[in-house]
């Protein structure tokens, strides 16, 4: 944003979308083409089971993403909403209402229900469900910072971080927060008690 202009969050999702399928590719061509060996087979009847519960997760992975807006979930929402940050709203129903997030469930269970497994396909799932759980836990923060924007709890955002460590996540809190974001330099005594208070009563 501080190159581009505030604008480019209109694209963050589509972008984020978009790179993802391409680095995907290689991913899964390395998967299909390396050596590889099988670690078991599920026989029959359990092998249709497992197949009952993969075509019950995509389902549930289809209603997820309609009840979470397709449009933003592809990033499409973001480009035409006169605030692209208000697009994608805190869902409770459906499936939310049991399970913060459906999608990571549901994808978690889509993968490890294939009844042949494979070395290349158990390290590839089991890269893809590290993911999904590490992700969760940053969806989650923003999440909640977006319902305490929504409930109009002003906040202040200190970056602890080191400039050579930051990647930027604090200044995405502050932003789903609607809060200003100071760094390590407006702690300092004479200045950390006169900012606190000017954001919050400003």
């Amino acid at each position: 944003q501080r190159v581009l202009g505030p604008d480019v969050v209109r694209w963050y999702r589509l972008c984020f979308v978009v790179v993802a399928v391409i680095t995907l590719l290689p991913v899964a061509a390395a998967t299909a083409l390396l050596p590889d060996r099988r670690l078991y087979t599920v026989p029959s009847p359990w092998r249709w089971a497992m197949i009952v519960g993969q075509v019950g997760a995509l389902a549930a992975l289809a209603v997820s993403v309609r009840q979470a807006g397709l449009m933003h979930f592809i990033g499409l929402a973001q480009l035409t909403a006169p605030d692209p940050a208000r697009t994608g709203a805190l869902q409770v129903r459906g499936f939310y209402r049991f399970v913060r997030h459906p999608l990571y469930l549901f994808s978690i269970l889509l993968i490890w229900l294939t009844p042949v497994m494979t070395q290349n396909l158990a390290t590839l799932f089991a890269c893809m469900t590290l993911y999904f759980i590490v992700g969760s836990y940053h969806e989650e923060a923003l999440l909640l910072a977006d319902l305490i924007a929504g409930s109009h709890i002003r906040s202040v955002v200190i970056n602890t971080e080191h400039e050579a460590l930051d990647r930027g996540l604090t200044r995405e809190l502050a932003d789903a927060l609607e809060a200003p974001c100071h760094s390590l330099g407006d702690l300092r005594a004479e200045t950390l008690y006169r900012t606190v208070k000017r954001e919050l009563q400003g």
